[in-house]
């Protein structure tokens, strides 16, 4: 049975998804005490059942979203933690405030998704197939044809943004 099929079912594996979230953590030395403004999680382990299969990098997305008129990114989709230590909710609220401002600054806005690694491992796991992260945020851009233009991770910079979107 093909990966995407088994996310479609439910069944998906979640050994790459376990890894990447180990590894989301790494280098953190804070325990593993959620940030008092983390929102409430829903159990893990179980794929959405409105997840799409899988794309493939240079590939069309299958979970196409309405089409948003001009600019060279159509979608966003932004990868983050909801149970994470301090340091953690820190880089990912500041990679999100810069985002915002950048995204901001655009004459047509591109349609924008979060999705909770540690809580949409369904959803998730449908964009870590195509490129995997390794520090949250992790920052997805298509263009119109719903094909990954980039994929930036960590904290990331003003700069970082602008070079893709612009």
């Amino acid at each position: 049975m093909r990966f995407a099929s088994k996310i479609a079912s439910g069944r998906a594996p979640l050994i790459m998804l376990a890894t990447t979230l180990g590894v989301l953590g790494a280098g953190c030395t804070q325990s593993g005490k959620a940030s008092p403004n983390a929102a409430p999680t829903a159990p893990a382990g179980k794929a959405s059942p409105n997840a799409a299969p899988t794309a493939l990098a240079g590939k069309a997305s299958p979970n196409a979203a309405p089409t948003a008129p001009g600019g060279k990114v159509k979608r966003v989709v932004f990868l983050d933690t909801q149970e994470c230590c301090d340091c953690t909710r820190n880089r990912q609220d500041a990679s999100w405030s810069v985002l915002q401002q950048v995204l901001d600054e655009l004459p047509v806005k591109p349609l924008m998704e979060t999705i909770h690694v540690d809580t949409q491992a369904g959803k998730a796991a449908v964009y870590i197939d195509l490129e995997p992260v390794m520090v949250t945020p992790g920052l997805y851009f298509f263009d119109h044809s719903e094909i990954l233009i980039q994929m930036i991770q960590g904290e990331v910079t003003r700069e970082q943004i602008e070079k893709i979107v612009k």
